[in-house]
């Protein structure tokens, strides 16, 4: 029989909340050079990307059937929300980025001015079309990549969703990823340019596809009740994955992105399956603040990573180092996570209140 959700899969926000914490220690190679922690950290991304094809995937399955009737809308409305879900968090952390690297670096008014309006298409969420530098807060360069090929696989997938499954998806991972490990061996480095667009949207675009893809596979192994020598059995491979992916981002060699690709794919489609049996143990008060914290934690280290060596004495040792990064980019979280709590729920009386001061009716 097959299982309905019931909610959030708060594994998948207890690792959401890991690889963001493991992205941001990889970032420390601004702040520690060649003792960065996590070298190989720049992996943690595509597991970003396939749980956002997954849910994208969910989502269109839930409207399958439904008669479509403005599709350029129905999709503009999608990525609305999507990026409703981040910006508030985002426009603090790029805030209090453009602070940081003013004071830090102690740049003059006039270089101030230069660096909000360069970073101007960042904060519209459209660098990452090659317009625009790189800008304030340089993370937030996968949810551009990620907005960007989901206004063209949400239509697409809307309007044709069995040949979207069956051939247009799998290809477009299998000759993307072809195309990247051919010319670069990894995945890595998404801001390369190659002369059309971004590596990191090629990136993207792949891992987006493979994400879908793993919905369906889900969505066939929560047909099946299994015993519980079953359950076992996938939890043990289930937590394999993960820990072999984790070990692989410890490394400093990039020779197996591919492979550890394959072993995400079923660490996530194990865990959103609810097959496992380990699946009561993130079913608790804290694992969901950690998912909710990982978002902020993920926006807001990358100025302190690159800008703290400006202020802190050249002798410091690299432990006291990292605790002083640490302590600025946990407690600037926090203070986003509850600042973006505050202006979503002051957020509908600010729009009644703008409706009457500049309406008529």
């Amino acid at each position: 029989m097959e299982k309905k959700d019931s909610g959030r899969v708060l594994e998948i926000d207890f690792f959401r909340f890991v690889f963001s914490v493991v992205i941001a220690f990889f970032h420390t190679e601004y702040l520690l050079g060649k003792s960065v922690l996590f070298p190989g950290g720049a992996f943690c991304v595509e597991f970003f990307f396939l749980v956002s094809g997954y849910l994208m995937m969910a989502s269109l399955e839930k409207i399958r059937g439904r008669k479509i009737e403005n599709l350029g809308l129905e999709t503009a409305r999608f990525l609305g929300k999507k990026a409703a879900a981040i910006y508030p968090e985002f426009a603090l952390a790029f805030l209090i980025g453009l602070v940081v690297q003013s004071v830090f670096c102690a740049l003059p008014w006039e270089k101030i001015g230069q660096l909000a309006m360069s970073s101007s298409f960042e904060l519209l969420l459209l660098q990452r079309t090659g317009i625009g530098e790189n800008g304030v807060d340089g993370v937030i360069w996968y949810v551009q990549s990620m907005l960007l090929c989901m206004a063209l696989l949400y239509p697409l997938i809307r309007k044709y969703p069995e040949v979207m499954r069956w051939i247009v998806l799998p290809l477009t991972a299998l000759l993307l990823l072809g195309y990247i490990y051919r010319n670069f061996t990894h995945v890595r480095a998404p801001s390369k340019w190659l002369g059309l667009t971004y590596k990191g949207n090629l990136r993207a675009m792949a891992e987006l596809s493979l994400g879908a893809e793993c919905y369906f596979v889900t969505q066939y192994l929560r047909r099946f009740t299994l015993k519980k020598t079953a359950a076992i059995l996938l939890t043990i491979l289930k937590w394999f994955c993960w820990v072999l992916v984790c070990i692989y981002m410890w490394e400093r060699e990039w020779k197996q992105d591919m492979f550890m690709l394959a072993l995400m794919c079923v660490a996530v489609v194990l865990a959103f399956s609810r097959q496992c049996v380990d699946e009561r143990l993130f079913q608790n008060k804290t694992v969901a603040f950690l998912g909710k914290l990982s978002l902020p934690l993920y926006l807001c280290h990358i100025f302190y990573a690159k800008y703290l060596p400006e202020v802190l004495p050249e002798e410091m040792r690299y432990r006291y180092r990292l605790v002083c990064y640490t302590v600025c980019w946990v407690l600037t979280s926090l203070l986003v996570m509850y600042l973006a709590g505050v202006i979503r729920k002051k957020l509908p009386s600010l729009k009644a209140a703008m409706q009457r001061c500049f309406l008529v009716q």
